[in-house]
This record gives structure tokens, sequence and C-alpha cells, in this order.
């Protein structure tokens, strides 16, 4: 037919867009940082609009069996350097986490529960004090954000697991040592919705931890989930060779990071008190020294 454009390349699309951002992946951790505090946020979309879309998931933590699809709002948005460069970058305004998709209504957390993008915060700095930033993306909280108070972090190229073929997802968790490190972070931050949505396999092969803003729970709450727990699809309930990692020892490397994560409790204590309360604080310390004492994975 005359004047038919011709169908657009998905891939084609999508590679321009990325060449229009800064690579997160070959930038520092402080420059993302900067960035992501200084930098002016402009140009927001649901995240469904980046053309991969998040394909819905029920929720059985909270809202029960809904029977249908449930999402976080969740935005991508621009946002520019002082230098006038630009990064893509995921928005999650604490209004729009955690919403079921039969009513909106607050989750019935802890009443001391702080606010989801102070607990996203906060992950990402006890994975600085633990040496394990290469499992994440930088993340802050701001409160001078379009949809209000909420977490941005950097967008990451790549695709959930939950989107791979098969086989690739297979592949992305036979890597042992990043599985290990996986489940021992998240029992650190007592993560109770670690599963293949919230797991990214980056366009550079690499395996990297999204939406943590359900931690930072103590150890009664977050057991007393019958559908999930604390790392359950993660490192409990695999079907993968090794199926399971409770009891075993843990890696003389994270032994070491536990010893220095203690040994710089001041300091973390310090960094996390605009974030946390003091019982998510002190719970997360005592998992450590739980951890450290037990030498296994838990």
């Amino acid at each position: 037919m005359i004047g038919e454009m011709p169908p657009k390349d998905p891939a084609v699309e999508y590679q321009a867009l990325k060449e229009g951002y800064l690579d997160p992946e070959t930038l520092s951790d402080d420059e993302i940082e900067r960035v992501l505090k200084e930098g002016q946020i402009a140009n927001l979309h649901l995240i469904e609009d980046l053309g991969q879309p998040v394909s819905p998931h029920r929720d059985q933590v909270f809202t029960g069996e809904l029977g249908m699809g449930h999402r976080d709002v969740v935005y991508k948005a621009e946002v520019t350097s002082p230098e006038g460069k630009k990064i893509l970058v995921v928005y999650k305004p604490d209004k729009g986490v955690g919403l079921g998709a039969l009513k909106d209504e607050e989750l019935n957390l802890p009443s001391d529960a702080s606010p989801y993008s102070s607990k996203e915060g906060a992950t990402w700095i006890v994975a600085k004090a633990l040496g394990l930033t290469h499992l994440t993306m930088p993340t802050i909280k701001r409160d001078d954000l379009p949809e209000g108070a909420g977490s941005i972090r950097p967008y990451i190229w790549g695709k959930s697991l939950a989107l791979l073929p098969r086989e690739r997802t297979t592949l992305a968790l036979q890597d042992r040592k990043r599985f290990q490190e996986i489940a021992f972070f998240d029992y650190m931050v007592m993560g109770l919705d670690r599963r293949n949505e919230n797991l990214i396999y980056s366009d550079s092969d690499k395996l990297l931890l999204i939406d943590n803003s359900l931690t930072f729970f103590d150890d009664s709450f977050a057991n007393n989930f019958h559908v999930k727990g604390p790392r359950v699809s993660v490192a409990f309930d695999h079907t993968t060779n090794p199926p399971q990692l409770k009891n075993e020892p843990l890696p003389q490397e994270l032994v070491q990071s536990l010893q220095g994560f203690l040994d710089r409790q001041d300091t973390a204590t310090e960094d996390l008190s605009s974030l946390l309360g003091p019982k998510e604080i002190s719970d997360l310390f005592k998992r450590a020294r739980r951890a450290l004492e037990a030498g296994t994975f838990l």
C-alpha cells in the first residue's frame, strides 16, 4: 500500500533508545550516586511503555489470592546531570508501591516499618557496607520528585529472568558464587520478594537485583507468610542444582564480608539512621552476628 510504513524492528528501537543515555554499567558507583542526587528528573512514563513490558504477577504475600494481575506503579524517567548528560532511571514513588489490582489501600506492614523508598536506599547502603555492590545498582531516596517521595536507580539494560527463555534462565542461575551472594544478601536485608521478575540479566551478562522495597522485616513478621518467605524463590525453594543452600558453610569471602560489616557497625548505623528505624537497624546487625556465629547460610 502506498504510504505504508515498514514494520519497526524492536531490537533496533531498543538499541537506539539505549544509545541516547549514559550506560550505568560503564560508570562508577560514586558517579551514579552523584547524578541521582543532583540531577533533574523529567519525562516520566509508566515503565511498561519502554517496550519491555513487566508481566503482571500475583502478590500473595499481602494482597492474598487476587486471581488477577498486580503491579506496582513504577515510572521510567530521565535524570539530567549538572553537566547535561542523561541517564534513564526507574522511579518508584512510595504511594504507588504494593497497590493491589482490586483496590488501592495500604499494605498491612508493621507500624514501625520505614517507607518503601527508605528501604530501597538502605539496601544499597548495606550492599556497600558488605562489599557486594556488584549485585545491584546505586539507589537513593529523594523527596523532591514529581509524584512524591520515592526511590530512583538507573534503568538496567537487559531483561528480567521471567522474560528470558528457560535455557538462558538456567544458565544465569548456574553461577554458584553469584547464587550464594544473592541468598546471603537477601538474608541480611531480610527480603521477602525475590523472584525471577526481580532479577535482571543485563546486556553485559550480569545478574542484578532489583525491587528491594519489601526488606528489613524482623524474623517473626517475615516467617508468618505461608506462601513466600525470606529468600524463598532464590535459595530455599529452587529446582536448579544445588536446590538448597540452608546450613551449607558460608564461603570465606562472605565470612570476611560479615566481619568487616560488624567492624564498621558505627559507620553503617550512622549511614542508615536517616532511612531506617532503630529496630530495623538493630535487627540487621543481629542477623549479621547470627550468621557469623553459625558460619552457614541461614
